[in-house]
């Protein structure tokens, strides 16, 4: 956890929170629908949409299980970037989605909440 936030505010970095809108609240659902055997659930399937609808292609996760495998886009063809990197040094180029499923969870509507598997 010191690392990911250590790298949060190391200023060769830039990391971006992104809220989350209703149109992207149908495509996790879809997203979800789609890898139906990994469980997604709610929140993982919005940090997925978001990171779609902006072009971002990394995201900054504990969850590697489920991210490693998901693909977004029209034809679910394009991978994300998981951070921070598995060799442990921070990513400097470009822009990261902070995905970190507590931060999203504390923006979602408390009805909508309790769909996360």
């Amino acid at each position: 956890m010191r690392q990911i936030v250590s790298e949060i505010f190391d200023p060769a970095t830039r990391y971006e929170f992104e809220p989350a809108t209703p149109s992207d609240i149908v495509r996790a659902l879809q997203i979800d629908a789609k890898f139906e055997e990994l469980e997604l659930g709610l929140v993982d399937g919005t940090v997925a949409a978001v990171a779609e609808r902006r072009g971002v292609s990394r995201v900054l996760t504990a969850d590697r299980a489920d991210f490693n495998v998901i693909r977004v886009g029209p034809r679910y063809q394009r991978a994300l970037t998981l951070l921070p990197s598995t060799d442990g040094r921070p990513d400097p180029a470009g822009t990261a989605l902070l995905g970190v499923t507590r931060l999203l969870q504390a923006h979602l509507p408390t009805r909508l909440r309790g769909c996360d598997g």
